[in-house]
This record gives C-alpha cells, structure tokens and sequence, in this order.
C-alpha cells in the first residue's frame, strides 16, 4: 500500500471528538490528526454520512473547540470488530483543503497541546 500522506499524524487524547456535520450530524472520537488531515472513528447507523464540507473539533477536557474547518472525505471504511458484536464501527480520513491563517494557528495548538507522536506511547 503506498502512502499518500504528506504530513506527520499525531495520535490524540480520548477526549477528542470530530463533529462532522452530515445530515444527521456523526460524532466521532478522533484517532490521529495533522495539520494536512484528520481521521476518527463513529458508530454506524445505516446513515450515509454524505459529504458535508466542514467538520469540528472538540476537546472535552477544558474549552477547545474549533469549527468550521473545511474538509474533505477521503475515505469511510469499516473496522473489523468482533464477530459477535452487533455495533459496527467505520472510520472517515480526509483532509483539510483550504485552512485560513486562524484555523492553522488553532489547530496547531491543539496537535501542540493534546497529541503526541504516532511512534510514542500515549499516556
């Protein structure tokens, strides 16, 4: 498999969340993030989570949430779970295509303050 990314991903807290703002709105928790892109996990409901043109982000440890961040769904896969689960989980990875001067700045202090390297042990 050949990989298309061009920026670093950083793995994140548990207590991030994606809001990607389908009709109906999917609220994800976030896997990993980079100032290129971003991908997250949801619960599946039969929705077709469309192709909505912006997400937020929210972290429920302290008052950071940055919206209206322009993206663009790349992919939307299954996870392989437990045979006998009857919830189905899907993971969304996309991009941010066009982040103003504001919304670099803020996502980059989160990644700064709630990530930490993909090769590093989260604690």
């Amino acid at each position: 498999m050949v990989e298309r990314r061009h920026n670093i991903r950083y793995k994140v807290s548990k207590r991030a969340f994606a809001v990607h703002w389908s009709s109906p709105a999917i609220v994800g928790q976030i896997i990993d993030v980079s100032d290129g892109g971003i991908s997250f996990s949801y619960i599946e409901d039969g929705t077709d989570p469309g192709n909505a043109s912006d997400i937020g982000i929210l972290y429920t440890k302290g008052d950071f949430y940055l919206e209206k961040i322009p993206f663009r769904c790349v992919s939307n896969t299954l996870i392989p779970g437990h045979p006998e689960s009857t919830v189905k989980m899907r993971r969304i990875g996309g991009e941010f295509p066009s982040l103003s001067p504001p919304q670099k700045k803020a996502l980059n202090t989160f990644i700064a303050q709630h990530t930490v390297a993909a090769s590093d042990t989260f604690l």
